[in-house]
């Protein structure tokens, strides 16, 4: 089965004219967003003959449209006007644990959407209401961030996800990726193996979602057997570099101002020779998940690196 090359909707599309401009300018709303999206990964495919699924990942920006029926309704008939696959990123707010905030924007919208104190029943019923709307979008791949605490308990992670969740996610045929937290905070589910026990512990239909950028920030020692374990554990991939500093979510081969090239370059090299390299792209999701400006050039580089270290 052919991988799954995606591109992220982005909250920056809807107040960055500059991010926009991306894409194709348009009125800044969530459907119009997907069609200029749509357009762009439709012609990153047949820049590469269609080796390829186009694909779109939709997030907390999309989450208001995706509990509107007319909104889903339109976005999948976009889709399968074009062969695009959907994937449904689960928002931030609505995980348990101890969430590590970030910012004022972060716990302004945190306390607008009365997501400060989730339950394992509040959390339940939230992740069964995206899972309607992913099956009602056609999607077959969601996509959860675990609590970036530093210190969790495994069982209570586990009792979150009830059978409920798991039953539905199974009449539903949707796999539930669970990927690794940014390493800042160095939490407990930023570790790989972590994430790996408790794989294990939950079963089908929960895989691995393994977002490089995410595991490299701050880390002062990469050891290279735990990256070929993602590279062979992961079904979903988020593609996308820093110099360790911060989540910057850069494109491979993208070197900024302000930042350190060599060390770009270094965990570039390091990422296509002990993950990409080692991942059997069989029916495998790889996501470009960025958050400013980018050019046609950028992304076409970006896409004809990852190919080349994935032998497409």
């Amino acid at each position: 089965m052919k991988p799954i090359l995606a591109i992220n909707n982005s909250p920056y599309y809807y107040f960055n004219p500059f991010m926009l401009s991306s894409i194709g300018m348009t009125f800044p709303c969530t459907e119009r967003i997907i069609k200029n999206l749509i357009k762009k990964v439709l012609w990153l495919s047949n820049q590469f003959d269609d080796i390829f699924i186009p694909g779109i990942q939709l997030g907390i920006e999309s989450d208001f449209a995706l509990r509107s029926p007319s909104s889903i309704k339109a976005i999948r008939r976009f889709g399968e006007d074009h062969g695009i696959e959907f994937i449904v990123h689960v928002p931030d707010l609505i995980v348990p644990g101890k969430q590590c905030l970030k910012g004022l924007r972060q716990y302004v919208t945190s306390y607008i959407l009365g997501t400060r104190n989730i339950t394992k029943e509040r959390f339940s019923m939230e992740v069964l209401r995206r899972a309607d709307a992913a099956y009602s979008l056609g999607a077959k791949t969601m996509v959860i961030h675990l609590p970036n605490g530093v210190s969790e308990t495994p069982q209570d992670t586990l009792s979150y996800f009830s059978p409920n969740i798991s039953d539905s996610l199974k009449e539903k045929c949707i796999k539930f990726a669970i990927e690794n937290c940014n390493n800042e905070p160095n939490p407990f589910y930023g570790s790989v193996h972590n994430i790996s026990l408790l794989l294990k512990n939950l079963g089908n239909p929960y895989v691995f979602c393994f977002d490089y950028g995410h595991y490299i920030v701050g880390r002062k020692n990469i050891p290279k057997d735990e990256l070929i374990s993602a590279a062979k554990l992961a079904m979903v991939h988020h593609v996308h570099i820093n110099d360790g500093s911060s989540d910057m979510h850069l494109f491979m081969g993208e070197r900024p101002q302000h930042t350190n090239h060599e060390v770009l370059l270094e965990m570039e090299n390091l990422y296509m020779e002990s993950v990409l390299r080692n991942v059997d792209t069989n029916g495998k999701i790889f996501v470009f998940e960025r958050n400013r400006p980018y050019s046609e050039n950028q992304l076409l580089a970006a896409t004809q690196m990852l190919l080349s270290a994935l032998s497409l």
